[in-house]
Protein backbone atom coordinates (compact mmCIF):
# COMPACT_ATOMS: atom_id res chain seq x y z
CA UNK A 1 0.00 0.00 0.00
CA UNK A 2 1.58 3.31 -1.04
CA UNK A 3 2.08 5.95 1.59
CA UNK A 4 -0.46 8.74 1.62
CA UNK A 5 0.80 12.32 1.27
CA UNK A 6 -0.07 12.84 4.96
CA UNK A 7 1.92 9.77 6.13
CA UNK A 8 4.85 10.82 3.94
CA UNK A 9 4.66 14.30 5.46
CA UNK A 10 4.47 12.79 8.95
CA UNK A 11 7.53 10.65 8.19
CA UNK A 12 9.47 13.72 7.11
CA UNK A 13 8.35 15.49 10.29
CA UNK A 14 9.50 12.53 12.39
CA UNK A 15 12.90 12.36 10.69
CA UNK A 16 13.41 16.11 11.10
CA UNK A 17 12.32 16.01 14.73
CA UNK A 18 14.70 13.15 15.55
CA UNK A 19 17.59 14.79 13.73
CA UNK A 20 17.06 18.42 14.73
CA UNK A 21 15.71 18.33 18.26
CA UNK A 22 18.25 19.33 20.85
CA UNK A 23 18.93 16.10 22.70
CA UNK A 24 18.27 17.68 26.08
CA UNK A 25 14.97 19.21 24.93
CA UNK A 26 13.21 15.95 23.98
CA UNK A 27 10.83 14.72 26.65
CA UNK A 28 10.12 11.06 27.30
CA UNK A 29 6.54 11.48 25.99
CA UNK A 30 7.74 13.14 22.78
CA UNK A 31 10.34 10.39 22.34
CA UNK A 32 7.62 7.72 22.70
CA UNK A 33 5.38 9.53 20.19
CA UNK A 34 8.20 9.60 17.67
CA UNK A 35 8.73 5.88 18.26
CA UNK A 36 5.05 5.17 17.60
CA UNK A 37 5.28 7.19 14.35
CA UNK A 38 8.37 5.23 13.32
CA UNK A 39 6.59 1.96 14.08
CA UNK A 40 3.60 3.00 11.95
CA UNK A 41 5.92 4.03 9.16
CA UNK A 42 7.71 0.67 9.29
CA UNK A 43 4.99 -0.89 7.13
CA UNK A 44 5.39 1.83 4.49
CA UNK A 45 9.15 1.68 3.95
CA UNK A 46 9.35 -0.17 0.65
CA UNK A 47 12.61 1.03 -0.87
CA UNK A 48 13.37 3.25 2.11
CA UNK A 49 14.70 0.72 4.62
CA UNK A 50 18.08 2.40 4.80
CA UNK A 51 16.67 5.80 5.69
CA UNK A 52 14.35 4.20 8.21
CA UNK A 53 17.28 2.45 9.94
CA UNK A 54 19.03 5.82 10.32
CA UNK A 55 15.88 7.34 11.78
CA UNK A 56 15.42 4.46 14.21
CA UNK A 57 19.09 4.57 15.23
CA UNK A 58 19.09 8.35 15.74
CA UNK A 59 15.81 8.12 17.65
CA UNK A 60 17.16 5.41 19.94
CA UNK A 61 20.41 7.30 20.59
CA UNK A 62 18.33 10.36 21.50
CA UNK A 63 16.26 8.24 23.88
CA UNK A 64 19.33 6.76 25.53
CA UNK A 65 21.19 10.05 25.81
CA UNK A 66 18.35 12.42 26.63
CA UNK A 67 14.77 11.35 27.19
CA UNK A 68 15.69 8.29 29.27
CA UNK A 69 19.26 9.10 30.28
CA UNK A 70 18.43 8.02 33.84
CA UNK A 71 17.79 4.43 32.63
CA UNK A 72 20.40 2.01 31.40
CA UNK A 73 20.54 1.25 27.69
CA UNK A 74 19.10 -2.23 28.08
CA UNK A 75 15.89 -0.84 29.59
CA UNK A 76 15.62 1.90 26.96
CA UNK A 77 16.07 -0.66 24.18
CA UNK A 78 13.45 -2.94 25.74
CA UNK A 79 11.03 0.01 25.76
CA UNK A 80 11.98 0.86 22.16
CA UNK A 81 11.38 -2.77 21.12
CA UNK A 82 7.96 -2.64 22.74
CA UNK A 83 7.09 0.60 20.94
CA UNK A 84 8.44 -0.23 17.47
CA UNK A 85 8.19 -4.00 17.24
CA UNK A 86 11.86 -4.26 16.27
CA UNK A 87 14.02 -6.81 18.06
CA UNK A 88 16.51 -5.53 20.61
CA UNK A 89 19.28 -6.85 18.36
CA UNK A 90 18.08 -4.74 15.42
CA UNK A 91 17.73 -1.70 17.67
CA UNK A 92 21.22 -2.25 19.11
CA UNK A 93 22.69 -2.39 15.60
CA UNK A 94 20.79 0.74 14.53
CA UNK A 95 21.96 2.70 17.57
CA UNK A 96 25.53 1.45 17.28
CA UNK A 97 25.85 2.54 13.64
CA UNK A 98 24.13 5.87 14.38
CA UNK A 99 26.65 6.54 17.18
CA UNK A 100 29.72 5.44 15.20
CA UNK A 101 28.86 7.10 11.88
CA UNK A 102 28.00 10.71 12.61
CA UNK A 103 25.41 12.45 10.40
CA UNK A 104 28.14 14.54 8.78
CA UNK A 105 29.90 11.32 7.66
CA UNK A 106 26.84 9.70 6.07
CA UNK A 107 26.89 9.53 2.29
CA UNK A 108 23.67 9.95 0.33
CA UNK A 109 23.36 7.29 -2.31
CA UNK A 110 24.88 4.60 -0.09
CA UNK A 111 22.74 2.35 2.05
CA UNK A 112 22.74 2.07 5.81
CA UNK A 113 24.39 -1.33 5.29
CA UNK A 114 27.37 0.31 3.52
CA UNK A 115 27.79 2.47 6.62
CA UNK A 116 27.46 -0.58 8.89
CA UNK A 117 30.41 -2.14 7.05
CA UNK A 118 32.70 0.80 7.92
CA UNK A 119 31.29 1.68 11.35
CA UNK A 120 34.18 0.07 13.25
CA UNK A 121 36.77 2.22 11.43
CA UNK A 122 38.07 5.67 12.39
CA UNK A 123 36.28 8.70 10.94
CA UNK A 124 39.05 9.28 8.39
CA UNK A 125 38.90 5.66 7.24
CA UNK A 126 35.09 5.79 7.12
CA UNK A 127 35.23 8.89 4.91
CA UNK A 128 37.74 7.29 2.56
CA UNK A 129 35.94 3.98 2.17
CA UNK A 130 32.49 5.56 1.84
CA UNK A 131 33.75 8.00 -0.81
CA UNK A 132 35.39 5.16 -2.72
CA UNK A 133 32.22 3.04 -2.51
CA UNK A 134 30.07 5.93 -3.75
CA UNK A 135 32.42 6.93 -6.58
CA UNK A 136 32.81 3.36 -7.82
CA UNK A 137 29.17 2.43 -7.13
CA UNK A 138 30.14 -0.60 -5.04
CA UNK A 139 27.55 -2.93 -3.65
CA UNK A 140 27.62 -3.64 0.08
CA UNK A 141 29.09 -7.05 -0.71
CA UNK A 142 31.89 -5.56 -2.79
CA UNK A 143 32.71 -3.01 -0.07
CA UNK A 144 32.91 -5.80 2.52
CA UNK A 145 35.20 -7.82 0.23
CA UNK A 146 37.50 -4.82 -0.26
CA UNK A 147 37.61 -4.17 3.49
CA UNK A 148 38.36 -7.84 4.18
CA UNK A 149 41.13 -7.93 1.57
CA UNK A 150 42.72 -4.81 3.06
CA UNK A 151 42.40 -6.21 6.56
CA UNK A 152 44.05 -9.51 5.55
CA UNK A 153 46.90 -7.62 3.86
CA UNK A 154 47.55 -5.43 6.88
CA UNK A 155 47.60 -8.42 9.21
CA UNK A 156 50.34 -10.03 7.13
CA UNK A 157 52.49 -6.93 7.32
CA UNK A 158 52.03 -6.23 11.02
CA UNK A 159 52.98 -9.59 12.55
CA UNK A 160 56.67 -9.20 13.51
CA UNK A 161 56.59 -12.21 15.85
CA UNK A 162 55.82 -14.51 12.95
CA UNK A 163 58.59 -12.95 10.84
CA UNK A 164 61.14 -13.38 13.64
CA UNK A 165 60.07 -17.00 14.06
CA UNK A 166 60.60 -17.65 10.36
CA UNK A 167 64.03 -15.98 10.40
CA UNK A 168 65.16 -18.00 13.41
CA UNK A 169 64.35 -21.24 11.58
CA UNK A 170 66.45 -20.30 8.55
CA UNK A 171 69.83 -21.89 8.04
CA UNK A 172 72.69 -20.00 6.51
CA UNK A 173 72.75 -22.56 3.71
CA UNK A 174 69.09 -21.68 2.90
CA UNK A 175 70.05 -18.13 1.95
CA UNK A 176 71.27 -17.09 -1.50
CA UNK A 177 75.03 -16.39 -1.72
CA UNK A 178 74.54 -12.62 -2.01
CA UNK A 179 72.44 -12.54 1.18
CA UNK A 180 75.02 -14.65 3.00
CA UNK A 181 77.76 -12.18 2.00
CA UNK A 182 75.67 -9.22 3.20
CA UNK A 183 74.91 -11.00 6.46
CA UNK A 184 78.64 -11.77 7.04
CA UNK A 185 79.58 -8.14 6.35
CA UNK A 186 76.88 -6.90 8.72
CA UNK A 187 78.06 -9.34 11.40
CA UNK A 188 81.65 -8.20 11.09
CA UNK A 189 80.61 -4.55 11.42
CA UNK A 190 78.50 -5.26 14.48
CA UNK A 191 81.10 -7.34 16.30
CA UNK A 192 83.87 -4.75 15.79
CA UNK A 193 81.97 -2.09 17.78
Amino acid sequence: MPASPRSTYAAVEVAALVRDTARDALSADAWCQIGVALAQRRTQIAGMGSRHMWEVGDWLVTGEDSAYRHLNRIRVRALAAEITGYSRHTLTMAASVARKVKPSMRVDGLTWWHHLAVAKLSEDEQAGWLAKAAEREWSVRHLREELAATSRGSRRRVRPGRLIGELVRLRLSDLPERSRAELRAWWERETKR
